[in-house]
């Protein structure tokens, strides 16, 4: 259920209007597996939102990445500025999921991104100032167990059903606390 969830706010804040696209195209279409990742995209949209005056998070800015964007990030040649999560002066504030710093963004690990379809797979890296989206709950998650019955068609009772339903909404608060970067991946 938590990934369904997780898509549906994924669909709604990925159609942010702010996009960097691998490499030096100015579209999806144009991208390729060699447009992947780097140090300079990460820069490029934390210079965006500073210059968008996009609040910080904790004095950062947050880049939520797929696993491949990871991979190229940390191969990039002349990659100084990267900094593992172990060397921080004070790991007890290391956000869930992070795995390093570059360029003053915190980097996240995100495994279930969506990807989009274009003439190459294209992996989007979500950067984003405080207040960039938010997500309302209208009704908890609830879950629902059927109890184990013996029946003609199951006599030693070992079918169950299980559901669950949740009520809730996602929306972009601020367009311009958000980048969107779009890049290739080196296959794996």
């Amino acid at each position: 259920m938590a990934r369904k969830i997780d898509a549906v706010i994924q669909t709604t804040i990925m159609a942010g209007t702010n996009v960097i696209y691998g490499g030096s195209n100015t579209a999806r279409t144009a991208l390729d597996a060699t447009d992947v990742m780097t140090a300079t995209l990460l820069n490029r949209a934390s210079a965006k939102l500073e210059s968008w005056y996009a609040p910080k998070i904790d004095g950062f800015y947050v880049a939520y990445i797929h696993a491949y964007q990871l991979f190229d990030l940390r191969n990039e040649a002349g990659v100084g500025n990267w900094l593992e999560v172990n060397k921080y002066a004070r790991p007890e504030q290391i956000f869930k999921g992070e795995i390093g710093m570059l360029n003053g963004v915190r980097v996240i690990l995100a495994p279930f991104t969506q990807t989009f379809t274009s003439t190459v797979t294209v992996y989007p890296a979500l950067v984003v100032g405080a207040g960039a989206y938010g997500v309302a709950d209208f009704q908890t998650l609830r879950s629902y167990v059927t109890p184990a019955v013996s029946s003609d068609s199951d006599p030693a009772a070992q079918r169950r059903k299980v559901a669950s339903k949740i009520a809730f909404a996602a929306k972009i608060l601020q367009q311009n606390s958000m980048v969107r970067i779009e890049s290739g991946a080196t296959a794996l």
